[in-house]
């Protein structure tokens, strides 16, 4: 003999869940063939970074910037470097030493350089050579950094109510006046004998120089005119600056009238 069975109250319904796909987070990175480093190439960060390394952060830091994300960035002193993409020219810059895990190419550099990212290619273009870096795309979860001061200090407005302070200097914009320095000199010039520098403080004392007349701050004399150069450390950091001594130039032109 068969018996049913039969249970009180509504039949309970499936669940139906609707399932979508996020959008995929495209960022182009560039491979630097020196060093090995993909770098993140962003538009919208103000400034390029490279991340430090353990003994970089023991120090305190010099500098504060933003991500994204709301995460705060500490910086710790800058570093120069050398790229190269495969684009026929070399790409001497000044990076931050940031607390991040990725390097960033931001606006500054690719503004400089005058390179545009092209993610439909997945390439790193560049107007002056006319050729193209390939890279690769993928995640990243750090972009973005700004120049800013968090909204709970007291220069955040005085920052809003200025913003050209925050903007980086344009090397390649046209000077608007026309005066000329000069000083009249007479008598023998002044003179500095030769001394040698120690290997690692000449290398940065060269590479100083150079990027300084890469982005058009000085550029080379003809003067017989000569003052020594002093390298000194930076304070809290393992770089250097490179320092000149003008004690006996200053005695010089100090009878002169003005």
């Amino acid at each position: 003999m068969r018996f049913t069975l039969k249970f009180s109250g509504k039949r309970k319904r499936r669940r139906i869940d609707a399932t979508c796909s996020l959008p995929t987070s495209r960022r182009l990175f560039i491979r630097d063939r020196i060093s090995n480093v993909s770098f993140l190439v962003d538009t919208g960060s103000d400034v390029s970074l490279i991340p430090a390394n353990t003994y970089q952060k023991r120090n305190s830091s010099q500098q504060t910037l933003f991500a994204a994300n709301s995460s705060t960035i500490n910086v710790y002193g800058q570093k120069t470097l050398s790229l190269n993409f495969n684009l026929r020219r070399d790409f001497l810059w000044t990076f931050l030493i940031g607390d991040i895990s990725i390097a960033i190419l931001g606006a500054d550099f690719l503004h400089f350089f005058e390179l545009l990212p092209d993610l439909r290619s997945k390439c790193l273009r560049d107007t002056k050579t006319k050729l193209q870096s390939v890279g690769h795309l993928k995640y990243a979860d750090l972009h973005w950094v700004q120049i800013s001061i968090s909204k709970d200090t007291i220069n955040h407005k005085l920052l809003k109510e200025f913003p050209s302070i925050k903007k980086l200097p344009n090397p390649n914009q046209p000077v608007k006046y026309t005066s000329v320095h000069h000083i009249v000199t007479k008598g023998p010039s002044v003179v500095a004998k030769t001394r040698r520098l120690a290997p690692d403080r000449l290398k940065i004392g060269k590479s100083e120089f150079q990027i300084m007349m890469h982005l058009g701050h000085l550029r080379p004399s003809k003067s017989n005119y000569a003052s020594p150069l002093h390298m000194v450390p930076k304070k809290c950091t393992l770089d250097w600056w490179p320092v000149g001594n003008y004690r006996a130039l200053n005695f010089k032109f100090s009878n002169i009238k003005r």
